[in-house]
């Protein structure tokens, strides 16, 4: 692969989580650093070398515990060589249950620094208890640099690895130069099926569209790499889809995907969030693609986008939340990205207009910023919460001094409980920028009022 993606901070990054209840969340806030939970351990602390990046986490309703997953490199194999790996986590304290899992092996030989796995997926199967975990990679077995897309069943008892990890995608049967990227994953209980979803330029090189596969629970495919998007002219590179999350609807038995495409009907490089419904069974497209957002004041304008959507599913409401960074033309600062999030009905159809999620400082220079969203449906409160990067001005925090920062809103309106709120505390004391939270995922205990936050971070902690 086209060397290891290393954090924007030099040093240790390492995995930690945050597990609270909303009103605990909302109402001790300054109590939150004694709550968060390191769940990775790559390498010596102190050796910044080794790194542990890019985490995902999913819910087992079976054994009411969660499932970490992150992309890691390790003393035991070759400096900047990452692999995947997954941890047990209690709902009821946060601490780790057992020891980290390998799931994935890229290569011939833990030796081979140019075979890694990166971007992991996870999804829940409650039917067998297992999940499924799906990542990009490069391995011996395809040309060095060409990245498909692969997976493994866990076992969600207790994490042990089910048969031998699978190929997905099949992208660079089209040539070398041709790569799959940014997994998402989605499992279908109604019919137990998965769907693994991938950006990836088949039509021809970085012409990028959106790509899935359905897999049954055994991981055998039952359809291979469909085609979901429909950006631009095939062959114009200039248009793409790419970014994709997946959400299963149960009132429905269908998949959802979104994604982040630019269209002729906007100017090349002007980025606006998509969604699409997909067969289950089939992979047959279910309807036409819709247009979620609108950031901007014209679509001629390539200065404001919408990118990184993530989307979780209401039951109580059938319908579902789409989240973003967006630039929106804030007072007339260009890259002032915020949150924002809109509702979409079971037919693909937006409900209400495009919602500001997040609330950083207004400032004509656009220095303070909100990035990197996800969200989660807590069905026991009829509400979603949505997490993001951030920096703020508020308190004692410092332009560049990013930490992690939440919002729950009620699944019928959008209606916020209270404010943003600060999830992680990186450092002992706010105003050093060495020190912050990057990725972040999160995920409701059914039944319960306990999310997890996870997220990468680095802290004056472990030095």
């Amino acid at each position: 692969m086209a060397g290891k993606r290393k954090w924007a901070w030099a040093g240790m990054a390492a995995i930690g989580l945050l597990l609270v209840t909303g009103a605990y969340l909302f109402a001790i806030a300054p109590l939150l650093a004694t709550n968060t939970v390191r769940i990775s351990t790559t390498g010596s602390d102190g050796d910044a070398n080794y790194d542990a990046l890019d985490p995902a986490v999913a819910y087992n309703s079976v054994d009411n515990e969660f499932f970490v997953v992150w992309a890691a490199d390790n003393p035991d194999f070759a400096d900047g060589k990452l692999e995947i790996y997954g941890q047990r986590v209690s709902v009821a304290d946060g601490s780790n249950l057992g020891s980290a899992i390998r799931i994935s092996f890229m290569g011939d030989s833990d030796a081979a620094l140019q075979y890694d796995a990166q971007r992991p997926a996870v999804a829940y199967n409650p039917n067998m208890n297992e999940y499924l975990v799906a990542w990009q990679a490069d391995d011996h077995t395809l040309g060095d640099n060409e990245v498909e897309i692969f997976a493994r069943r866990l076992d969600g008892s207790d994490g042990s690895l089910l048969a031998s990890q699978i190929r997905v995608s099949h992208v660079t049967d089209m040539g070398s130069n041709r790569d799959a990227l940014n997994t998402a994953a989605a499992y279908s209980s109604q019919s137990n099926r998965y769907l693994v979803a991938w950006q990836a330029d088949v039509q021809a090189d970085n012409e990028v569209e959106i790509y899935g596969a359905l897999l049954d629970d055994s991981g055998t495919e039952q359809v291979s790499d469909f085609r979901i998007s429909t950006m631009g002219i095939d062959g114009d590179s200039a248009y793409r889809g790419q970014q994709p999350d997946v959400a299963y609807n149960g009132s429905n038995n269908e998949f959802y995907v979104v994604w982040s495409g630019d269209d002729p009907a906007q100017a090349s490089g002007a980025y606006e969030i998509y969604g699409r419904h997909v067969n289950v069974l089939t992979g047959a497209l279910l309807g036409s693609q819709q247009r979620l957002s609108t950031m901007g004041s014209a679509d001629s304008d390539p200065n404001y986008s919408a990118r990184k959507p993530a989307v979780a599913y209401s039951s109580s409401q059938n319908q579902y939340l789409v989240v973003w960074l967006g630039d929106d033309d804030v007072n007339g600062a260009d890259d002032k990205y915020e949150i924002y999030g809109q509702r979409v009905s079971a037919a693909n159809t937006e409900e209400g207009s495009d919602t500001r999620i997040s609330t950083t400082p207004i400032d004509p220079n656009a220095v303070y910023k909100a990035i990197n969203p996800d969200v989660a449906y807590d069905a026991a409160q009829d509400q979603y919460k949505v997490v993001w990067r951030g920096d703020q001005d508020n308190g004692s925090m410092v332009n560049d001094q990013f930490e992690i920062f939440g919002q729950l809103l009620s699944a019928l309106d959008l209606t916020p409980d209270s404010g943003n709120s600060r999830v992680s505390v990186m450092a002992t004391t706010d105003g050093d920028t060495r020190f912050g939270a990057d990725r972040t995922a999160v995920a409701f205990a059914a039944g319960v009022d306990n999310e997890l936050v996870v997220w990468q971070g680095k802290t004056d902690t472990v030095v």
